[in-house]
Formats: structure tokens, C-alpha cells, sequence
């Protein structure tokens, strides 16, 4: 998709009118939904993709595939059908198909999407890996609970507009945006609230200080 109006810059070059094609070795999409992103008939195959496709040799497209794989637990699983797997194993082999490309920006949308308690410590620290390494990473979300525990920095849209951007803390502190974005404070931050604590509380480490 193209914007009807305004300029998107990356690294100094407006890319409105490039082809996906042309960015995707600058530019990582994980998709919502993995169902839309997986096509081939087994686990390696599909993370060797992307790599292949950006012009990496072979042979290290495998390497940065293999241990993509084992980033994110499913290496054991390069030999099966991804739709053999579970819905979350789909979007770790998502994830690990996207970041085997080693691109400098990466975008998750809704990562947490069917991720249990181990999920998402995992993809926690993945993202907090991409960003040590100096890659920009943005998530798309509606898991607020992630977004505490995660991100520094919050930008909330509502129908197409910018309401908010800037530390997370203080995103959550502004009860009518967030009325107007019909989004909610995270479950930490609603609790140390219900006990009386002032201030916005975003983790379990603050609440337990307090």
C-alpha cells in the first residue's frame, strides 16, 4: 500500500513509490496472522525464503536460517510441515523467517497473537536483543501488558491520527487518550492503582519496591 498524501523516509530516501521488493532487505514484516505469511511445505524451507530471496549465498542462509530456528526453539521442527504445528509455533517460524533476513528496521504485528507465558518472554527478549544490536524495531499491538514490559517508547493512533508519542510511562498516565483509543492501562498498572498507589506502575519489580 501507497500513502495518499505525506512522504516515508528511511535512512534519508523517501520510499512512497518503491516496491515492497525494493526495501525488503532494509525492511522485515512478521505478519499478524502467520497463516498469511507461511506458503512452503516445510520449516526450513520457509525460513530459507527470505534470505535466499535478498541475495544471501546459500550457504549462509542456511546458517542465519538454522540458527534463527534455534532462536526461537523450533530448530528440532526444520524437517516438519509448519501447518503440522500449532498456531504458535507458526509465528515463532514467522519470526524466525524475518529475522534470518537480518534486515536494520523489523516490524512485528501483533507478536503476542497466540503466545503463552513462554512466548512471550521470548519474543521479550528478541526484541530486546534487535534493539541492543541497533536495529529499530516497531510493534503494531493491542497487548498492553507487552507493551509495559517491553517498549520505551508509545505511539497510540486513533482512526487514522496520531493522539500520543512518547515514553511509555506517560502514555499510560493519560487516561482520555487512551478513553479515546479505547485502549486500556495494563493489568499491573489498573491493580497498584486499585491498592492506592499513585504513579503509573508498568512491572512487577516496581509494584514489589513500592
Amino acid at each position: 500500500m501507497k500513502p495518499s498524501s505525506g512522504d516515508i523516509i528511511i535512512n534519508g530516501k523517501n520510499i512512497k513509490n518503491t516496491t515492497a521488493a525494493k526495501i525488503a532487505s532494509t525492511v522485515g514484516l512478521v505478519f499478524q496472522n502467520p497463516n498469511d505469511q507461511i506458503f512452503k511445505n516445510n520449516v526450513l524451507d520457509e525460513v530459507l525464503f527470505g534470505p535466499l530471496n535478498i541475495g544471501q549465498a546459500p550457504e549462509v542462509a542456511r546458517a542465519n536460517a538454522e540458527i534463527m530456528l534455534d532462536l526461537v526453539g523450533l530448530l528440532d521442527k526444520a524437517g516438519e510441515n509448519p501447518y503440522d504445528l500449532s498456531l504458535a509455533e507458526r509465528k515463532m517460524i514467522a519470526v524466525a523467517s524475518i529475522l534470518a533476513m537480518d534486515t536494520d528496521i523489523v516490524i512485528f504485528d501483533e507478536p503476542t497473537m497466540g503466545q503463552d507465558a513462554r512466548g512471550k518472554k521470548k519474543l521479550k527478549e528478541i526484541i530486546r536483543e534487535l534493539y541492543a544490536q541497533g536495529k529499530l524495531v516497531l510493534c503494531i499491538l493491542h497487548d498492553m501488558d507487552f507493551v509495559a514490559e517491553t517498549f520505551g517508547r508509545t505511539v497510540i493512533f486513533s482512526n487514522g491520527k496520531l493522539l500520543y508519542d512518547g515514553p511509555t510511562r506517560q502514555a499510560f498516565a493519560g487516561q482520555a487518550i487512551l478513553d479515546t483509543a479505547r485502549v486500556e492501562q495494563p493489568h499491573l498498572t489498573q491493580l497498584a492503582c486499585k491498592m492506592g498507589y499513585d504513579g503509573v506502575l508498568l512491572k512487577l519489580e516496581e509494584l514489589i519496591k513500592r
